[in-house]
């Protein structure tokens, strides 16, 4: 539904007398974006189009009968990028930006692309000695920060198993390849057959499980850091449907997300899940959510 004043929203519940709206552009908390009008004063239109990636995926507000929205910290997609604006004036090209954000994470990709993806790479997977897979992986997940360290160590320890790293790797590829919910599923199953000490880091990470195909493809695939995104997500009001366990539907929804952002972003220049990643890991350190956050949790 539109209104003139406040913009696209969506009918979480009718009554005979009353409707409830939510609003995607209203500043505040979820509740203050959910109108309460009275049916019989038409102020409401119908939208031209009944499809928008914010409004379709927005949490459960109505329990039995009853709207209750959540009350949390939330920005609009407007303010993420008012704020990610004042912090890089030239946006996506800022040299700030690329210097702290977009530059090393495409360098990585270039190297996944090199040593992995690459005709040579694919041999070594397929073929090759397994001792240079290994030393391939390791080199590659080296290269950015984004894995935290007790992952990174992990890792190194499971790639000790040779032939676990290498379907680790074969997995990798099919995704890259495919992007299907059944490479997903294989490469969490993959990952999860990594071996892991007792009492040391998890390996089955969403972390580890999409580090690799966000680099090797970063037009299509995307990393999840667990906090740092459903403290996105959940500023955005978008229900991720996020378990800790990696699979399908929580990536599925990430990849949602991540396409809106993209296609709201592409204006100021950005362009592919790398500048995604930077502009929801930027926005969510930004001071308008942590003071935000500290307002509503007194």
């Amino acid at each position: 539904m539109n209104h003139s004043a406040w913009g696209l929203g969506k009918v979480l519940h009718l009554d005979p007398e009353s409707v409830w709206v939510y609003f995607k552009d209203i500043e505040g908390t979820p509740k203050e974006a959910v109108k309460h009008l009275k049916r019989r004063v038409a102020v409401l239109t119908v939208a031209p189009t009944q499809s928008d990636t914010a409004l379709d995926n927005l949490p459960p507000m109505v329990r039995n009968g009853i709207v209750v929205p959540p009350d949390r910290l939330r920005i609009t997609e407007q303010q993420a990028v008012d704020r990610f604006v004042a912090e890089f004036p030239r946006a996506f090209d800022d040299p700030a930006y690329l210097g702290q954000e977009r530059n090393y994470k495409w360098k990585a990709h270039q190297g996944v692309k090199a040593e992995l993806l690459s005709v040579r790479g694919r041999r070594i997977v397929a073929e090759g000695p397994p001792g240079a897979l290994v030393d391939i992986l390791k080199a590659l997940i080296h290269q950015t920060n984004l894995l935290a360290t007790q992952e990174l160590i992990a890792l190194n320890d499971a790639f000790k198993d040779q032939r676990a790293a290498r379907e680790f790797a074969d997995a990798v590829l099919a995704l890259v390849d495919d992007g299907s919910e059944h490479a997903f599923s294989r490469l969490v199953e993959a990952t999860g057959s990594l071996p892991a000490d007792a009492g040391r880091a998890r390996v089955l990470t969403w972390p580890i499980v999409t580090i690799l195909p966000f680099l090797a493809k970063p037009e299509a695939h995307m990393f999840l850091k667990p906090m740092q995104t459903q403290r996105i997500a959940a500023a955005f009001t978008f229900d991720l449907s996020y378990s800790s366990h990696p699979k399908w539907a929580t990536y599925d929804r990430l990849l949602t997300l991540s396409n809106r952002l993209l296609d709201r972003l592409r204006p100021l220049g950005a362009r592919d899940m790398i500048d995604v990643q930077s502009f929801m890991w930027v926005v969510e350190g930004l001071p308008l959510m942590k003071q935000t956050q500290r307002k509503r949790s007194r």
